[in-house]
């Protein structure tokens, strides 16, 4: 009887989430878009697989999100990386800016507990992948390849802003379609 009772005890004690049975770990971020701080349901650092899909073969992409065409889903020609995926009920901003070139990207900040700018990137759109029941959950999952992990350590609060860049020329702002 005792036998059973410490059984069931370290069981429960040994039990885990998905996410940490498969080799992720949850997170305590707080998540920022522009200047709003986004309600999160649930976060995770994780594992996925990424190859490079595009023709110059210059991005490391989400495999597993590409298409069917494009996909290998690995077999010897990818490689892995880190993963933040977080569950919102609110979406990521969009910024315009005036820069030399125009383009869409993503803007990743990192930032420490005494709001510190600890890391700064430019991520391509293809960096970060929504999935949506099409009305009040949407899905997250932003490549951090490029992301130190020694940063993430230190990380309190993550911004993501969806820069849309429009080159000014004499005077007038040109608009991207």
């Amino acid at each position: 009887m005792l036998a059973i009772l410490f059984l069931t005890i370290v069981h429960s004690a040994a039990a885990q989430s998905l996410v940490e049975e498969l080799g992720g770990v949850k997170t305590n971020f707080r998540i920022i878009s522009d200047t709003t701080e986004l309600p999160i349901q649930s976060q995770a650092i994780v594992w996925r697989g990424v190859k490079k899909v595009d023709k110059k073969q210059t991005e490391w992409v989400d495999s597993d999100y590409a298409s069917a065409h494009s996909s290998a889903y690995g077999y010897g020609y990818g490689l892995r990386a880190l993963h933040l995926e977080f569950m919102t009920s609110s979406g990521i901003s969009k910024v315009s800016r005036n820069e030399s070139n125009d383009g869409i990207y993503f803007e990743l900040k990192l930032f420490d507990k005494e709001q510190q700018l600890l890391f700064k990137s430019r991520m391509s759109r293809e960096r970060m992948k929504l999935s949506s029941n099409k009305s009040d959950l949407k899905t997250f999952s932003l490549n951090l390849m490029d992301v130190p992990l020694i940063l993430l350590e230190e990380t309190d609060a993550v911004s993501i802003a969806l820069v849309i860049a429009q080159e000014e020329k004499k005077g007038k702002t040109r608009k991207r379609k």
